[in-house]
């Protein structure tokens, strides 16, 4: 009977033996997994955290689409933007806001950012459409809505001059209007426009070539983008006026002095009418 306790009694030890060491051997496993879960983890957050902070993520390729007058490294600094910004710092619409604020030949900015270190600023400029003759002799650059271009113009030798237009807002918009729908080669041909002295509705412009030029203020930009093709067949530029108004046709100083002799024939005529009836009633 003893015999069979003690035999039991080994047997139950045994087994509780290897119980415990197979929990142990459970819990060191589960420690273990735990343990590799949490290193891959940490390798992991540093990885990403190494990455983030590395020169791979800075942005490498910044490009400025649209411009013409506005010069991209003053932009870029203007924006903050340079070689050493991360692309997730950029803040698209503050960026925006800076550009249209700061530049007032921009009308419309757009940004996309590609991957992580490409950003591309795509701008719209304003037309720059004339010089303007000030009082003190001065020139202010107007853009195709009228306001004064208040950066640095890269190249105003091509702008056509508008003077003695300053009390005249109105007419100088319509002629803004004008210049904005001619061809690009036709504007750069312009010299000057001043107003006609005869009559209001009407303005002078000087061309490049010498011709001058006779038009409606508020219409002309349709008939002068023929301006080719009607100038090559005036063989005296410097004495003739081409005249838009009514149809198309080139006048000479003769021509234009016996028009205007005959327009004050008719206004004497007409003021000695009136004063004989006067005298007579």
């Amino acid at each position: 009977m003893n015999l069979k306790f003690n035999k039991n009694n080994f047997l139950y030890k045994a087994e509780r033996k290897k119980k415990f060491i197979s929990a142990v051997d459970k819990y060191k496993n589960k420690r273990k997994k735990e343990t590799t879960i949490l290193l891959s983890i940490l390798t992991i957050l540093s990885a990403i955290f190494i990455f983030f902070n590395s020169s791979l993520v800075k942005l490498k390729n910044i490009n400025l689409q649209g411009n013409v007058q506005v010069e991209k490294e003053n932009l870029l600094n203007e924006v903050g933007i340079n070689n050493n910004v991360k692309i997730w710092e950029v803040d698209e619409d503050n960026v925006k806001d800076i550009i249209l604020k700061k530049y007032n030949i921009v009308s419309e900015v757009n940004i996309q950012k590609e991957y992580f270190q490409t950003i591309t600023i795509a701008i719209k400029e304003k037309k720059l459409l004339a010089l303007e003759k000030n009082e003190d002799n001065s020139y202010s650059v107007l853009m195709s809505d009228g306001q004064i271009y208040v950066g640095k113009v890269s190249n105003s030798n091509s702008l056509p001059i508008i003077e003695n237009f300053n009390n005249e807002e109105f007419k100088k918009n319509e002629i803004l209007n004008n210049l904005s729908n001619l061809k690009v080669e036709v504007l750069s041909q312009i010299s000057e426009i001043t107003p006609d002295k005869h009559n209001k509705d009407l303005s002078i412009i000087y061309m490049r070539d010498g011709q001058k030029v006779k038009v409606t203020t508020s219409n002309f930009s349709e008939k002068l983008n023929y301006y080719f093709e009607m100038e090559k067949h005036i063989t005296d530029k410097t004495n003739t006026t081409l005249n838009l108004v009514n149809g198309a046709y080139v006048e000479t100083e003769k021509t234009i002095t016996q028009k205007e002799s005959k327009i004050n024939n008719l206004l004497k005529n007409n003021i000695n009418i009136k004063n004989n009836s006067t005298k007579t009633n």
